[in-house]
């Protein structure tokens, strides 16, 4: 009997592989066999769901810092409204102050001159002619200086000390400044240190910053950013990250499929190669087949296998004939006593033959 396909025929009556697919109850040995085939399949979506997961929780909080993000720019308009604020608030008092210096200078000077006037008439009325021609002169000068804004102040608010003329000047300069000041602030070309954000920027600068982040979330909210997912130890952007689930998801369901089709390939011990259920069917088949003609061979006397005793093929009812003459022949030989016929001293002779022989060798 051919071995090969009875070992196979024994061996592969656990080996109906994946018949669970179907429904049907199959053996424990084969359900093991199919939840080992499927195990990688389903291990590799379970890494890509949590995969998934990893993706969508590193997406959220980059989508939750980049809200702070804009938020803390947005905040920061207060500083620049502050600065703004003060520093008008700075310019208007310069330019008051400045204003106001040259009403205390021309009150001094009016001052000054009615003393120096009240100092030349008593000067007059006691007869001191030339003291009262130098008060006079002195009120002259001081009437003229006023008159020419060279009168000069000191303002302690700013400390500074300018003529008239001078605090004129330093009044349409901070008006110019403060002007030219509201104008940048206006245009967001004021810069500021920003202490939330750590840097110094324009407001002009914070927006373009905010329109920035804005982008930055709306590419987030698309899931445009790629993170490092260490359940599939892959980098990969949203788009990537559903493809690969899909792609595992896919997988697992044509290994269903296949399965069910029975064109799943498993390693089979018995045959020591990948065979798919069909394939194996196939194989029991012929195995069946196989030994349901080796055992009518057999019990028709005409099962041939090759004889390494006669280095032949010959059939079993060959063999079984060769013993029954050789049986008879035996029997036969015994029963023939010394008159059986052997081999011996280069010839076929009995044994009462060879007895004569010695005796009249002897005699």
């Amino acid at each position: 009997m051919n071995s090969r396909y009875w070992l196979l025929y024994m061996g592969l009556i656990c080996l109906t592989l994946l018949q669970f697919a179907y429904g049907e109850d199959a053996p424990d040995s084969c359900q093991e066999t199919t939840e080992r085939e499927l195990k990688p399949f389903l291990d590799r979506l379970a890494a890509a769901e949590e995969a998934g997961k990893q993706y969508e929780a590193q997406n959220a909080e980059k989508i939750t810092w980049i809200n702070e993000q804009i938020q803390l720019r947005q905040d920061s308009q207060k500083i620049f409204d502050d600065a703004k604020a003060k520093e008008n608030e700075t310019y208007g008092n310069h330019i008051k102050w400045g204003h106001e210096a040259i009403t205390e200078a021309k009150a001094d000077a009016q001052k000054r001159i009615a003393e120096q006037r009240k100092l030349a008439s008593d000067a007059r009325a006691k007869g001191r002619e030339s003291q009262a021609k130098s008060h006079t002169a002195a009120a002259n000068q001081i009437a003229a200086d006023l008159a020419a804004g060279k009168i000069s102040w000191y303002k302690k608010e700013l400390l500074l000390r300018h003529t008239i003329n001078g605090w004129h000047d330093y009044g349409v300069q901070q008006t110019r400044k403060r002007a030219e000041r509201m104008a940048a602030y206006a245009a967001g070309k004021v810069s500021h240190y920003i202490k939330t954000l750590q840097w110094r920027a324009t407001w002009q600068g914070v927006l373009d910053s905010i329109a920035a982040k804005k982008e930055e979330l709306n590419k987030a909210k698309q899931r445009e950013y790629s993170y490092y997912m260490k359940a599939i130890q892959t980098r990969l952007d949203g788009e990537g990250m559903d493809a690969h689930v899909k792609k595992r998801q896919d997988e697992l369901a044509d290994a269903r499929r296949r399965i069910a089709a029975g064109t799943f390939s498993v390693y089979v011990r018995v045959l020591q190669s990948r065979r798919d259920r069909n394939a194996v069917q196939e194989l029991m088949a012929k195995a069946r087949d196989t030994y349901r003609k080796t055992v009518n061979a057999w019990a028709s006397k005409t099962y041939r296998c090759y004889n390494t005793l006669i280095h032949g093929r010959v059939t079993n009812g060959d063999i079984e004939k060769t013993i029954a003459e050789k049986h008879k022949a035996l029997a036969e030989f015994q029963a023939a006593g010394e008159e059986a016929v052997v081999y011996a001293a280069g010839g076929r002779q009995s044994a009462s033959a060879i007895r004569h022989r010695i005796s009249k060798a002897q005699a």
